[in-house]
């Protein structure tokens, strides 16, 4: 039998294999870079070195990527968008929360599938604030606003809300200077709860300038005693070699508890 005379289905079958064997393919080459330490400490070294030299600053990189078409990424659109979407919904529904500031609302995919009262959204992309301006005008319960960390100050405390929200921002926060700044007012918008979506392993990844994994909850610890982790949930779509839908991410849950407790 020639090419011409396979059955369509038989082709499609055979293409799907092929794919099957690609990803299997992928997903053993980053097992092996992440389980070989001498491998895993050259990628690490060659990933930091190539973001000092070409990596224009966190901010930067993601006006650019909008600004070019881009938007915010495979896990604010799909399952895993509705995933997170049903967690904090639930969970301000628990509370009984009558708004939330989130840092870093992206492009507004992932808002569609948010029910919340009262809505407030900043990013440091124009572009993505145009795109949420846009996705949701006609819903007059949220507001966006540009936000830039080098001329941002709110003593008077006009950006707090009863939860404060970061989903899938902590790991893009490649400069430790970004990454301080950013959990500061993170903590300080809060009034009632802190819930962060977001891997929480130092170097977890290597090989993206713009991803870079910690381990967060030290950070809080260290700087947030104020604050206590009541609640842990584990991904219901643990990490499985696809990240279209799958993550290293789970969400964690704070509260203001007693200094020492």
């Amino acid at each position: 039998m020639t090419c011409e005379d396979a059955p369509e289905d038989a082709f499609v079958t055979s293409l799907q294999i092929l794919r099957g064997e690609e990803n299997t393919v992928k997903v053993l080459i980053k097992s092996v870079i992440r389980d070989a330490p001498l491998i895993g400490r050259f990628s690490a070294l060659a990933v930091s070195s190539y973001r000092a030299a070409n990596f224009p600053g966190s901010s930067s990189y993601w006006e650019q990527r909008y600004a070019a078409g881009g938007d915010s990424g495979v896990g604010s659109s799909g399952r895993l968008a509705r995933y997170k979407a049903a967690v904090v919904n639930d969970l301000c529904r628990k509370w009984e929360v009558d708004s939330v500031i989130e840092w870093g609302c992206g492009d507004g995919k992932q808002l569609d599938f948010l029910k919340l009262p009262k809505y407030v959204g900043l990013d440091v992309s124009g572009n993505a604030i145009d795109r949420c301006l846009q996705r949701h005008e006609a819903d007059h319960g949220k507001s966006f606003f540009y936000y830039d960390p080098h001329r941002f100050v709110d003593h008077a405390g006009l950006f707090r809300a009863d939860v404060a929200l970061s989903l899938d921002v902590i790991y893009h926060l490649v400069e430790d200077v970004v990454f301080d700044g950013y959990m500061d007012r993170l903590f300080v918008s809060a009034r009632k709860y802190v819930i962060i979506y977001s891997s929480n392993s130092d170097d977890l990844r290597r090989g993206a300038p713009h991803v870079r994994d910690r381990q967060f909850t030290h950070w809080v610890e260290q700087n947030r005693p104020d604050w206590e982790l009541f609640e842990v949930r584990e991904n219901r779509h643990p990490y499985n070699g696809d990240e279209s839908v799958s993550s290293h991410a789970n969400f964690y849950c704070y509260r203001p508890g007693v200094v020492g407790s």
